[in-house]
């Protein structure tokens, strides 16, 4: 179908999907920066509170809401031997979980609608 101008539209369902695909990539770049935000600033601590590193993980927490639910706040005084790497992989786990879980229902999106997955 084209436009009164004759350019050819686009159905809503297509616009859906180019959405839904700019928001993963969106929602999966901003999980790497993240990621190699908060390893950065792990190289070379800080005597006093890293307070940029901190925000880095509360971002990367609420980006793996509901997998993290606080996850630091509730295990901190529980494990205080445990390694720098292990907290940063503690807090960006579930953001990595949503980025995967939602290519994955992306991909079963695009089969029910018969269409062939695309990255």
């Amino acid at each position: 179908m084209d436009t009164p101008t004759g350019a050819p539209t686009e159905s809503p369902a297509s616009v859906t999907r180019l959405v839904a695909r700019t928001m993963w990539w969106n929602h999966c770049v901003l999980v790497v920066l993240l990621v190699g935000f908060v390893l950065f600033r792990g190289i070379s601590p800080t005597p006093d509170a890293d307070i940029g590193r901190g925000l880095g993980l509360m971002s990367l927490e609420i980006l793996g809401m509901p997998w993290t639910s606080s996850s630091m706040a509730r295990f901190a005084d529980q494990l205080p031997g445990l390694d720098d790497r292990a907290w940063v992989a503690a807090s960006s786990g579930g953001a990595v979980l949503n980025v995967v879980l939602h290519a994955a229902l992306l991909t079963v999106w695009d089969r029910c609608r018969g269409r062939k997955p695309t990255s």
